[in-house]
C-alpha cells in the first residue's frame, strides 16, 4: 500500500520541518527505522515512490541502487525488505572512513556510500540474535559472539553516530533545523539479587554456615558473619549509602523476589523484613522486577513474581530487569509484553561493556519474528560492576578508565549512561575492596 502523502497542514502540527524519503519498496522495517529516525532527529521523514511525489519546497533522501540529482542520496541494499532472516546481506568486513559503515555500496557514488538505514535496523533489531549461535553456559548470547565485537565496534555507540552522520549531511544541503542535542544523562540501576548476605536467615541457616565458612578457613566471611550478627552490620546492606550517592538521580532499583539455588538467592522474599525494604526503597527511588533465572521463557513464573511485587507495592510494577541477563529474543520479550510490562533495561551484555544494540539511548523493541513494532520501550545499559571485576579482571584503576572513555563516547552524541551495579558489590568479603571508588566514578559527570 502506498504511504499517505501529508497535507502542508499536517506537517507544520507534527514537525517543523519533514523529509521526503524516496523510496519504491516499502516494509515495516523501512516503516520502523523512519519513525526511529524522525524521533531522533525531530524532523518527520515521509516516504515517497518518486521524485515527482515531492513538495518542491521539500528536502529530499533518495534512497535507492542509483544517485539522483537534487538529492541527498544513501546506498540501498536489500536488507530492509528481505525476510528470510539471513544474515548474509551483511557484509563481513567493516569498513571506517569517519566512522563504522555495514552493507557497504560497491560503487562510492552516493552521499553515504553504505546502508545507513540497515545498519541501524541490525543493531536495534538484535538480528543476529535471531540466527543460530553458540551460548555460555547460561544460554545467553554473549558480547564475545557479537558482530560489533568481532569487528571492533561494540566500545561504540554507533546508532547514535549514524544518525549524527545524517544530521551532517542534510546540514550541508539544506538550513533543517533539528532537535536539540540531549544533554549527557547518567542513570543508575541497582540490582538487588542478595538484599543481605548474613542477617534475616534462620538460626539453623545462620550455624550452619558459620561452621561451613570455619572449615574451609574462609576466616572474612567469619568475621563478616559475626559482626553481622552482633552489631546489625550486614556487608550487603548498603541501601543507606546507596540513598545518599544516588539522590539527584533517577535511579532504578530491581529487586529478585524468587529463592531456588543455585541462581536465585532471595532466601528472605517471603519475610516482612523484605516488604518494609522494598516500601522504604519505594519512598526515594523507582522499582522494578527482577524475574528469576528460569523465567525469562516462563509467563506464569514471570506473572507470579510480578504480582507479588506488585501486591507489595500496592500498584502495577511495569519495569523489567532479566536476572543473570537472560534473554531468549523474541520469547522473552513477548511474555512480558503479555504481563504488561512497558520497559525493560536487559539490553547489554555480561561479559563485555559496550552497546549490545548500537545505542545508548531507549528505542521501541521491534519483533523480528512477526515483522512488527511494539509498544515495549528498551533500556540499554553498557556497563557492569561484574563485568569490569569478574569477566574482564580489571583493577578498580582500570575500571574506573574504562568508564572514562565509555562517557567521552556517550557525551560525544548526547547519550545516556546507564549502568547497573549491585547492593553486593562494596563487600570485601567477596573481593569488592576499592570499588566504592568506582562506584562514585560512574556517578561524575
Amino acid at each position: 500500500m502506498k504511504p499517505k502523502k501529508l497535507t502542508k497542514s499536517q506537517r507544520k502540527t507534527q514537525f517543523c520541518y519533514v523529509i521526503d524519503l524516496i523510496c519504491k519498496n516499502t516494509s515495516p522495517r523501512l516503516d520502523y527505522i523512519l519513525d526511529y529516525l524522525s524521533d531522533n532527529l525531530g524532523v518527520r521523514l515521509v516516504q515517497i515512490s518518486t521524485m515527482h511525489e515531492s513538495n518542491p519546497d521539500s528536502v529530499r533522501l533518495n534512497y535507492s541502487n542509483e544517485a539522483l540529482d537534487n538529492c541527498i542520496s544513501i546506498y540501498k541494499s536489500d536488507f530492509l525488505f528481505d525476510t528470510d532472516k539471513s544474515t548474509s546481506q551483511l557484509s563481513p568486513d567493516v569498513q571506517v572512513d569517519d566512522c563504522v559503515q555495514l552493507f557497504n555500496a560497491e560503487k562510492k557514488r552516493y552521499h553515504i556510500n553504505f546502508d545507513l538505514l540497515s545498519a541501524i535496523f541490525f543493531c536495534l533489531s538484535r538480528y543476529e540474535e535471531y540466527q543460530p549461535f553458540q551460548a555460555d553456559v547460561h544460554g545467553r548470547f554473549t558480547g564475545e559472539a557479537s558482530h560489533a565485537f568481532k569487528h571492533g565496534y561494540l566500545s561504540m555507540p554507533v546508532v547514535d553516530q549514524w544518525i549524527n552522520l545524517l544530521k551532517l549531511k542534510l546540514s550541508e544541503q539544506s538550513t533543517l533545523k533539528f532537535k536539540e542535542p540531549a544533554d549527557f544523562k547518567i542513570l543508575p540501576t541497582i540490582d538487588v539479587d542478595s538484599a543481605w548476605a548474613f542477617q534475616n536467615r534462620s538460626m539453623a541457616h545462620a550455624a550452619g554456615s558459620l561452621i561451613k565458612n570455619a572449615m574451609t578457613l574462609k576466616w572474612n566471611r567469619v568475621r563478616e558473619q559475626r559482626s553481622a550478627q552482633k552489631f546489625n552490620l550486614d556487608p550487603y546492606d548498603r541501601f543507606d549509602y546507596l540513598k545518599s550517592k544516588l539522590e539527584s538521580f533517577d535511579t532504578i532499583y530491581f529487586l529478585l523476589l524468587h529463592f531456588q539455588k543455585p541462581y536465585d538467592t532471595a532466601h528472605y522474599a517471603k519475610t516482612q523484613a523484605f516488604s518494609e525494604l522494598i516500601k522504604r526503597i519505594d519512598d526515594y527511588s523507582d522499582i522494578g522486577m527482577h524475574p528469576s533465572y528460569a523465567s525469562y521463557v516462563d509467563k506464569d513464573q514471570l506473572s507470579k513474581e510480578q504480582q507479588q511485587l506488585s501486591s507489595i507495592l500496592t500498584r502495577p510494577v511495569t519495569k523489567s530487569r532479566q536476572h543473570f541477563l537472560k534473554l531468549s529474543l523474541p520469547e522473552t520479550y513477548e511474555r512480558l509484553i503479555d504481563i504488561g510490562v512497558e520497559a525493560d533495561y536487559s539490553m547489554g551484555y555480561g561479559d563485555q561493556i559496550g552497546f549490545r544494540a548500537g545505542t545508548s539511548k531507549p528505542f521501541k523493541w521491534y519483533n523480528l519474528a512477526m515483522e512488527r513494532v511494539t509498544a515495549l520501550t528498551i533500556h540499554p545499559f553498557c556497563v557492569m560492576d561484574v563485568t569490569l571485576k569478574d569477566y574482564l579482571g580489571l583493577t578498580p584503576v582500570e575500571g574506573i578508565e574504562e568508564i572514562r572513555k565509555m562517557k567521552q563516547a556517550i557525551r560525544s552524541v548526547g547519550g545516556q549512561l546507564s549502568f547497573i551495579w549491585h547492593n553486593s558489590s562494596f563487600a570485601e568479603m567477596d573481593g569488592w575492596a576499592d570499588w566504592e571508588s568506582v562506584f562514585e566514578s560512574l556517578l561524575t559527570s
